[in-house]
Parts: structure tokens; C-alpha cells; sequence
């Protein structure tokens, strides 16, 4: 079984499997360093992330990690992998909106700024929001646009959602 498909049954619901890293640890001492493991693996991943344990005999050849080629191999091993994940399109249960990199400061309604949206509530072209494009409150000029789907997730509580980003306005 290839790691991806292994770690397919722990990720959230409307998510899949993206990048891992892996730490190994000796059978019977995880319990008293998981909390170890749990950071090493945040440091390298530096997003959400999963942990899925195997012991390292039950792997195929292919997924064990190199180095337990180099451990003794008459002491019992587990490997702790930590797996990132990628939202589906359109199947996460919740969006949340973000401001692209390319907005501008000041353009996006604090209010929209990590607002979280049921799926069932957004619409298949995006998002409408309205940007504050200049002026005051009495003579504003605001602009149309669309905070589009990227791929990536947020984790907000239990809640898996997929982020929308607002682009400067063309």
C-alpha cells in the first residue's frame, strides 16, 4: 500500500493527502515522546498535519523511511509519519476567505477577513466581496471582486475549511 493511500483515512473529510515527513521512534517509548514527535514534525511540515504509526516491519520496502536501514534491526521500530493535507475542490463543508498577497493593504473589509462560509452557502463562480477601494465613508468607492478557491486548508476548531483568496481587482 503506497504512504499517500495509507493516510488517506486519517485526513479530514474533503481533504487528501499532500506532503509527509516522518520520525522514527522505538516501539514502547512513543507514548512518552509523542508530544516530541508531534513537534519535530510541526517544525518540518509547518502546517496541519496528521500523524498515522506504523511499525516499521509491517512497511513495504518502498515506503520505509532509508534510515531504518541503518538501525539495529533486532529492536522493534515504529515510524510516526505526519501528513499534510490539500483541500478537494469543493468538498470541504466550510470556506474561509483571506486576502491574496497582492491585495493591497486596507482594500478588504475586516469584516470578510477570515469569515468562514458553509459550502452550501458559496456560490460555483466564488465569493463576491466588495473592497473599499478609496475615499471616506461618505464618498467611498468600492470595486466587485471574486475570492476564488487555492487548494489549501485551514483548520478552524474541528471545522476543515477550504481557503478563498480575494485578488486585486483587473
Amino acid at each position: 500500500m503506497a504512504l499517500l493511500d495509507m493516510a488517506a483515512r486519517h485526513v479530514p473529510a474533503g481533504t487528501r493527502p499532500d506532503r509527509y515527513s516522518y520520525v522514527v521512534v522505538r516501539a514502547g517509548l512513543l507514548e512518552r515522546s509523542i508530544s516530541d514527535v508531534r513537534r519535530q514534525l510541526e517544525r518540518e511540515l509547518g502546517e496541519p498535519f496528521v500523524v498515522v504509526t506504523y511499525q516499521a516491519n509491517a512497511l513495504e520496502a518502498d515506503e520505509r523511511p532509508p534510515m531504518l536501514d541503518r538501525l539495529d534491526s533486532t529492536t522493534a521500530w515504529l515510524v510516526a509519519f505526519g501528513f499534510t493535507y490539500r483541500a478537494i475542490p469543493g468538498k470541504t463543508k466550510w470556506v474561509v476567505i483571506r486576502a491574496a498577497r497582492d491585495l493591497p493593504t486596507g482594500l478588504m473589509p475586516p469584516t470578510w477577513e477570515g469569515r468562514l462560509i458553509p459550502r452550501a452557502k458559496v456560490p460555483s463562480a466564488g465569493v463576491p466581496v466588495m473592497l473599499h477601494m478609496s475615499g471616506t465613508e461618505l464618498e467611498a468607492v468600492f470595486a466587485a471582486a471574486v475570492a476564488k478557491a487555492t487548494g489549501e486548508v485551514e483548520m478552524h476548531g474541528d471545522r476543515v475549511a477550504e481557503v478563498y483568496e480575494v485578488a486585486r481587482p483587473s
